[in-house]
């Protein structure tokens, strides 16, 4: 039996294995085709290009904020305070390292150039911080020592003095036919010291000084008088009955203090009361 004998040269060799590797590659790609396409029927995943436009934020416009109202308590020395919070509109003062309601207490008579530099109830006038007076419409709203003078309490100008007069005097009949007799008197009083004094007064009811009922004068009480105070009153007092036969009758007052002594007094201390 005789041999075959196959010769293959380098060419053909070449030209097997390239068509080897492209059936190869070919059938890799047939293989993954496959693979995809029935991943997708079995999960029903349909794949789209994504709309990039649709998910885009909004466009919003920016604003710049306003900066807030200054105020007396933002804690920021703004408007025209001197300090933080402190003085200029918001109505305060500044000293001693703080913001305080009131101005700084200032002693009566210490310099000044403006009543902010005083202690409340006092004021700069010629650079001294001088009290001031309190507001008034009568006396009776003043001190003791005070008296209300357009619009302000102010002190009383004293005369040092006692001074009585007497005003009136009032007359009803007497025990006897044909008499009369004194029942009070109005004195009007001003006590011109700085001091209280307690008073009583003598009333002498007379035709002259030679008269009995001159010599019969009967005490009565005063009172407590109040330094710098001014009185007007009626005080009732006990007299004999002097006889109705048309002579003039008067009544004459002396005054005592507590220690009795007369006082001297300025004023008129006799009246005519008859007829």
């Amino acid at each position: 039996m005789s041999e075959l004998q196959i010769t293959v040269n380098s060419r053909t060799l070449e030209r097997l294995v390239f068509v080897f590797l492209v059936v190869l590659l070919l059938g890799a790609n047939i293989w993954q085709f496959s693979r995809d396409k029935g991943s997708n029927e079995v999960t029903g995943r349909v794949t789209t290009p994504v709309d990039t436009s649709a998910t885009a934020p909004a466009t919003t416009t920016a604003t710049t904020p306003q900066a807030p109202k200054a105020t007396c308590f933002d804690g920021i020395k703004n408007q025209d305070e001197t300090q933080t919070d402190c003085e200029g509109v918001c109505g305060t003062y500044w000293y001693e390292d703080g913001c305080h309601k009131e101005p700084k207490a200032a002693a009566p008579e210490a310099e000044c150039k403006f009543n902010s530099d005083c202690k409340t109830g006092f004021a700069c006038e010629e650079q001294k911080c001088v009290e001031e007076p309190p507001e008034c419409t009568t006396n009776d709203e003043c001190a003791a020592l005070e008296e209300c003078k357009s619009g302000k309490c102010v002190e009383k100008e004293l005369s040092g003095e006692l001074s009585v007069n007497v005003v009136d005097a009032t007359l009803k009949a007497g025990a006897g036919n044909d008499t009369k007799k004194v029942i009070d008197v109005k004195l009007s009083i001003e006590n011109g010291k700085t001091k209280s004094i307690v008073l009583y007064g003598k009333a002498f009811v007379y035709e002259d000084k030679s008269d009995d009922f001159y010599n019969l004068g009967k005490q009565f009480e005063i009172g407590t008088i109040k330094g710098g105070e001014t009185s007007e009153k009626y005080y009732a007092i006990t007299n004999p009955s002097f006889q109705d036969d048309g002579e003039n009758r008067y009544i004459r007052v002396e005054i005592y203090d507590e220690n009795d002594e007369k006082q001297s007094v300025d004023g008129t201390l006799t009246k005519k009361i008859y007829p």
